[in-house]
């Protein structure tokens, strides 16, 4: 009985045994499988972020070749677009880039200071820089305007009020930018019908000392006509050989105008005499500008050698064009080549 119990326990102890044998190499065994298959998971995983940058590199490197035949190919199309200016058959606009204003003055030679003056218009006359436009002022009054001729002269016809007379000439450039003042000629009207300095004394004036318009076009002139005793007489000498006579009532505003037929530069000369016989004069600059005239007259064989000209730099644009969905479509069939490569690798691990 004792030794059927020992054979017994042996038994028992050689079953617990096995099955502590058999549990140990389940979890060895176990441990095994899940190390295969985190090591086929990081295996997957590096090719794919392999493959993944093997396939940046191939973008990046197309992208950079794009890059480079856009700029060896892409001033081929454009240079059949562009041209040099100014052409022919071309319209230009120019615009006015802001200058420091003139430096050196106008200088008065006729009258000379100390002169008495017995008649009425007198010429004001000098020298100036040429271009410019000098205005003349007697008692600080604007008298008149003239534009300084290519001969460096300018001569404004002025009339002058009884008494004393300060004339002082400014110069200006095109942005309306004022130089230094002339020497200052001090001369004296004591004639009968000269200008009285009084607040009623017969005036002419205009804010436009110089005004233009396209020849063919109308040139308006806001001009005013201030003291004296109404009704008043105007003429208006144009410089061209025409004048138009004006009649006003009573002082105040009015708008002469005139068509110039042909561009240049013109001497425009305002009269006005009132009831008593009291007359004044304004000198001013007229501008007929010229219209810009576009000339169309291209030869036909110009015009289709530059179209053919045109269509054969634009076929690059058109490979440029090709070479993108090229790259694209390699891009996307590399992809899907290695998806498909992975898949496959994984199938024969597992099997």
């Amino acid at each position: 009985m004792f030794s059927f119990r020992v054979l017994v326990m042996l038994k028992l102890d050689n079953y617990k045994k096995t099955k502590m044998r058999q549990s140990i190499f389940n979890k060895h065994k176990l441990h095994s499988a899940r190390s295969m298959i985190t090591s086929r998971s990081i295996e997957e995983l590096f090719s794919i972020v392999v493959g993944s940058v093997v396939n940046v590199k191939n973008a990046l490197r197309s992208l950079v070749l794009l890059f480079v035949l856009a700029v060896f190919w892409a001033p081929g199309s454009v240079e059949a677009q562009s041209a040099q200016n100014p052409q022919s058959g071309s319209i230009g606009i120019q615009g006015t880039i802001s200058a420091d204003p003139p430096s050196e003055g106008a200088i008065i030679s006729f009258p000379v200071s100390g002169q008495e003056i017995v008649s009425v218009p007198v010429e004001i006359s000098g020298i100036c820089n040429p271009e410019l436009l000098v205005k003349v002022f007697k008692n600080d009054v604007f008298a008149g305007s003239s534009q300084c001729g290519s001969n460096g002269a300018f001569s404004v016809l002025v009339d002058l009020f009884n008494g004393s007379n300060e004339i002082v000439a400014r110069v200006f450039d095109d942005l309306d930018q004022p130089g230094p003042d002339s020497n200052k000629v001090v001369v004296r009207y004591s004639a009968e019908g000269g200008v009285s300095s009084g607040s009623d004394s017969l005036l002419l004036n205009s804010n436009f000392a110089k005004r233009g318009a396209n020849p063919g076009t109308s040139l308006a002139w806001p001009m005013a006509v201030t003291g004296g005793v109404g009704p008043y007489a105007i003429v208006v000498e144009w410089g061209d050989g025409s004048e138009d006579i004006l009649s006003m009532q009573l002082p105040g505003e009015f708008n002469p105008s005139h068509v110039y037929d042909k561009p240049g530069t013109y001497k425009v000369v305002v009269k006005a005499t009132d009831s008593l016989g009291e007359t004044t004069y304004l000198q001013l600059v007229g501008v007929a500008n010229g219209a810009l005239v576009a000339d169309f007259s291209i030869d036909r064989p110009t015009v289709q050698a530059a179209n053919l000209q045109a269509e054969e730099r634009s076929i690059p644009l058109w490979s440029l064009y090709l070479m993108v969905v090229l790259i694209f479509s390699t891009f996307w069939l590399g992809k899907r080549y290695e998806r498909r490569r992975i898949k496959k690798l994984n199938q024969n691990r597992l099997a």
